[in-house]
């Protein structure tokens, strides 16, 4: 199921996310998502929310909202003489649900979107700063899988885009949607050496760096920071990525890796006295500081 479109997020189905494919039409959706919306997001698929024929108990009904039969009742029409007509009245008598004609609505709404969508895409040819403009504005309304899915498309439409790889690589450690307990599972997927994501927000952090301009006191309207601030960051970011990777060796006993993680977080700590660094993260890494043996 990897790298297919979920319908309801429209986000790419990643390596590792949970996904539950509906039992009718198999179209895959985060598990999330599936529950979320209470079911399938195919319009007309039985197993859409508000549909009354979610097992094969509830054989008989066997037409959507607009009169189309899906499928035929599990046990066959009731016996009649006249057949059809007997079907058409038996149809007629069964209840319907009382959403079914908002979930086709919403439905039919959210397919239109998606057309909308894929029409002013090809038309409008896209750069990299609205790109960029949209990954900001998700972030802000906290779609941060979508950001991410933004971010990727600057960095497809320009190589060098030293804020996309920024952005994506607060995104990838969940800077962004900050949660107390973001470290603890961080070192445990250390521990078991999952550091996948470590991995890609590191390769995010260093192409920042590679591209930061020369002129590290120019504005950056994206983030609104000076680029000197913004490579700093990056290093601290790669600092503490180190650091955990660090002490999750210090648990495991592997000793000789947590010295050489070690050198690279106080590496990455070095370098941030070149730069600009705010309050907040000067704070941070004055913490990883006293982490790092000297």
């Amino acid at each position: 199921m990897t790298g297919k479109l979920c319908p309801y997020c429209q986000n790419r189905i990643t390596s590792g996310s949970a996904v539950t494919a509906c039992p009718a039409c198999n179209t895959p959706h985060h598990s999330e998502c599936w529950n979320y919306n209470g079911g399938c997001t195919t319009f007309g698929c039985r197993y859409m929310p508000g549909a009354s024929a979610h097992s094969s108990a509830q054989a008989y009904d066997a037409y959507d909202d607009l009169d189309i039969e899906l499928y035929p009742p599990g046990g066959g029409y009731p016996p009649s003489r006249s057949g059809h007509v007997e079907q058409q009245h038996y149809r007629q008598s069964q209840p319907r649900s009382k959403n079914s004609w908002l979930w086709a609505i919403i439905s039919i709404t959210a397919f239109l979107g998606m057309v909308a969508i894929m029409i002013s895409t090809t038309f409008n040819n896209p750069t990299n700063a609205s790109y960029m403009k949209r990954a900001i504005k998700c972030v802000n309304q906290e779609q941060y899988e979508t950001a991410k899915t933004y971010c990727n498309l600057a960095i497809e439409q320009d190589p060098e885009c030293m804020e996309a790889y920024y952005l994506k690589g607060t995104l990838l450690l969940e800077l962004c949607n900050w949660r107390h307990n973001n470290i603890e599972v961080w070192m445990n997927q250390a521990r078991h050496g999952n550091t996948e994501r470590f991995d890609a927000a590191d390769e995010c952090f260093r192409q920042c760096i590679r591209f930061a301009p020369t002129d590290t006191t120019e504005y950056n309207k994206y983030l609104k920071l000076d680029n000197s601030e913004i490579v700093s960051r990056a290093y601290v970011h790669l600092a503490m990525t180190a650091t955990l990777r660090m002490l999750a060796n210090y648990d495991a006993n592997r000793m000789n890796d947590a010295l050489l993680w070690a050198r690279i977080a106080r590496q990455y700590l070095n370098k941030v006295t070149y730069y600009h660094l705010g309050t907040e993260y000067y704070e941070l890494a004055d913490a990883l500081q006293k982490f790092v043996p000297g």
